[in-house]
């Protein structure tokens, strides 16, 4: 899974970027200094952000699938004063907004790729091959009932699209899930239904006539 944690750099985010990478998951640190988030464990990047708006990293959270707020003044340091509590208050206030802002994007960005996949009893259409930088993948429609016969990438995209019964074949060595899921969706937005042309008569195109045999003439003696 793909995670957004603002305020990664503090004790608890430092905490849980951890937990989260060992795990396997991708992280993306948000801090104003990301020159000084270092010691992030492999797998965990940070990117710049101004704690205020989603300017800069709004596009991140296209695909992610959770975003963790921690963002915020420190609460332990210095008194608390009407200023100061004013700045606690307002720095969260600002990163919630920035959190809701940059999902926001990512809704409308996502409703500007949908696609249309033709389905036809329960399975794709014809077959279908598609390239995204290493992946290569087949997809071949199967008779009704055989099941999603697919891997794991695969199988999820085509569930998600409604396709009961399907079969793939990677045609490249990688393992990269990110291609594959690009190489798939790019394999479905070929499909096309195959529809046969029909020429509508018109007055000048009438349905040929039977032909009457002919009567032969019987001679007079």
């Amino acid at each position: 899974m793909r995670f957004i944690i603002t305020g990664g750099t503090g004790l608890i985010g430092r905490e849980l970027t951890e937990n989260l990478a060992v795990d396997g998951h991708e992280v993306i640190v948000l801090s104003r200094t990301p020159e000084r988030a270092e010691g992030l464990p492999h797998g965990a990047r940070a990117e710049r952000w101004d704690g205020r708006t989603a300017s800069g990293w709004g596009p991140l959270a296209d695909g992610v699938d959770a975003i963790v707020n921690l963002a915020g003044e420190n609460i332990a340091e210095g008194r608390w004063t009407e200023d100061r509590k004013k700045r606690i208050r307002e720095s969260r206030i600002h990163a919630g907004q920035a959190v809701v802002q940059a999902v926001e994007k990512a809704t409308f960005q996502a409703k500007r790729n949908l696609i249309e996949v033709p389905i036809v009893e329960n399975t794709i259409p014809h077959e279908v091959e598609a390239k995204f930088g290493p992946a290569q993948i087949l997809l071949r429609p199967q008779r009704k009932g055989r099941g999603l016969v697919a891997g794991g990438t695969v199988r999820i995209i085509c569930e998600l699209c409604g396709i009961h019964d399907i079969s793939s074949k990677f045609l490249s060595r990688t393992k990269n899930k990110l291609n594959i899921a690009k190489a798939t969706i790019k394999a479905l937005k070929k499909l096309k239904l195959e529809e046969k042309e029909s020429v509508p008569l018109t007055d000048k195109q009438d349905s040929p006539k039977k032909q009457e045999p002919e009567q032969k003439e019987e001679k007079e003696e």
